[in-house]
């Protein structure tokens, strides 16, 4: 009982601190393997009251922000939401009796991802916990989003937890060891190589982040190695602030000043119809979608 609740919260808390904005979503990368293992011996009674306890504590990590806007909502939510892992836990466990440990550990990328995406849907749908988020910081490794989704993404961190407890398991057998590394790095080498391909040499990166007061935007100049800093004070609420951030990175991009930036507000910026977006926007120098202007700026909203 007690191996069991440790690997459960073990999961939960890992994957709670995978997640934005802690900045070490790496830990997503074997933060699963204690649930894999917790689910190794278990019948379909315990799938389902661990599966659930699993996902309640990864969902307290994570969710307790609803509580800023509705204390019930965040309630809600975080009760509601570990049904995933409890499917999750029950179809694993059937594969797992049915197909045997070999076959199961080619089925459970397929399996988290098909779950995730079933989150998504409906007037209940919440995307929001994918394990893609957990990559957000890691801009290089995860360029092929744009071909397959953030589902590509929680595919590509399921497979890595995968094959990191396969190594963990044949620690004795030398041979298997040194293929599943191969593997790993084959796994984190082709992704970054195809992120290094993609991103700019150079990359400059615009990052907006409520912090509480005083608000800091972090760039980096054509000039400049290091990263420069401005930061902004001020009483206004936040949405105005927000929108006075973003006058003020903009005239920054189309100054010249920023070869690329990105914005992360944590809220969607103005609508093109807005004050913003009609003065800036529509100058032409900056492009919405990622396109490069003519003058080699490039503003994408996050």
């Amino acid at each position: 009982m007690k191996k069991n609740l440790l690997l459960s919260l073990g999961t939960g808390v890992l994957l709670s601190l995978s997640f934005p904005p802690l900045e070490i979503g790496f830990l997503a990368y074997f933060a699963l393997i204690p649930f894999f293992i917790l689910l190794e011996d278990k019948n379909y009674k315990e799938a389902i009251r661990w599966g659930y306890l699993t996902g309640l504590f990864m969902n307290i990590g994570t969710l307790y922000w609803i509580n800023w806007a509705t204390v019930p909502g965040a309630i809600g939510a975080i009760i509601y939401l570990p049904i995933y892992f409890l499917l999750y836990a029950l179809i694993h466990t059937f594969l797992r009796k049915r197909l045997g440990e070999k076959y199961l550990y080619i089925c459970i990328p397929f399996l988290w991802t098909g779950i995730e995406f079933l989150r998504s849907l409906g007037v209940l749908g919440f995307p929001w916990n994918s394990l893609a988020y957990t990559q957000s910081y890691y801009l290089s490794l995860i360029q092929y989003v744009s071909f397959t989704s953030v589902y590509g993404v929680s595919f590509w961190v399921a497979t890595l937890n995968v094959i990191i407890l396969l190594i963990i398991k044949n620690h004795a057998n030398f041979r298997k060891v040194v293929t599943y590394f191969i593997v790993l790095i084959l796994l984190l080498l082709i992704p970054w190589l195809y992120g290094a391909w993609v991103l700019p040499n150079q990359a400059s990166f615009v990052i907006m982040t409520k912090i509480s007061a005083p608000l800091l935007i972090k760039f980096r100049t054509n000039s400049a190695k290091s990263d420069s800093k401005q930061i902004i004070t001020g009483t206004k609420k936040w949405s105005l602030c927000k929108l006075s951030l973003c006058d003020t990175a903009i005239s920054l991009a189309l100054s010249g000043t920023l070869k690329e930036t990105i914005f992360f507000p944590g809220e969607k910026l103005p609508s093109p119809n807005s004050r913003l977006s009609k003065k800036s926007f529509n100058k032409g120098n900056v492009s919405v979608n990622g396109t490069l202007s003519p003058n080699g700026t490039r503003c994408i909203l996050w």
